[in-house]
């Protein structure tokens, strides 16, 4: 589980704590601190036995979670942005996802604040209902006939597969998450 953090002491206090409370707990919880020149540290104190900590000089997002990446000693990876929460089940059920159906990549639906989804994945495909799961084999594009791509914070990847596919790539300003994504789709399929 990788948060990357830039100045953000006020946020990811509750994105640690989301990822701490899962009915599942994580393998392990790596917070890249980005240069930030605020309090993040301090604000980490109740959870500094729980997470490991490591403090980068700023370069961006995608260098924060490539750090993270290499960092990482679990078979999964999991993203979530130092401003944003998960649902108390997010990994017990995308892990019995993976399981069931032998994914290397899983995405879930993401809702905002209000409740409101906001990456409907069953847009992208109109049989998928509410708590339903799906494996789309490699080479199935019917993720980019949709406009929008499911959210980075909805990701859960099998380490191996993330690395194949080059992680994020530190040349772009916006859509490397996209760019990701879609490599890893068009490799390995997704459910």
């Amino acid at each position: 589980m990788i948060i990357p953090s830039y100045n953000r002491e006020k946020q990811v206090v509750a994105a640690v704590r989301s990822v701490l409370e899962q009915s599942c707990a994580p393998f392990e919880v790596i917070v890249i601190d980005d240069g930030s020149t605020d309090s993040t540290w301090d604000a980490l104190s109740p959870f500094r036995e729980r997470i490991r900590y490591i403090k980068t000089p700023n370069s961006g997002a995608s260098a924060a979670r490539n750090i993270g990446v290499r960092e990482a000693r679990g078979e999964w990876i999991a993203f979530l942005d130092s401003d944003d929460t998960w649902d108390g089940t997010k990994l017990w059920r995308q892990l019995g996802c993976v399981e069931r159906t032998g994914a290397k990549v899983c995405f879930c639906v993401s809702i905002d604040q209000s409740g409101v989804t906001v990456d409907d994945l069953s847009r992208m495909d109109g049989d998928l209902v509410d708590g339903s799961e799906r494996f789309y084999p490699a080479g199935d594009c019917r993720l980019f006939k949709y406009p929008r791509h499911p959210f980075l914070q909805s990701l859960l990847v099998e380490r191996h597969a993330l690395m194949a596919a080059g992680m994020f790539d530190e040349t772009l300003a916006v859509a490397e998450d996209t760019k990701l994504i879609q490599g890893l789709v068009l490799l390995y399929g997704y459910s």
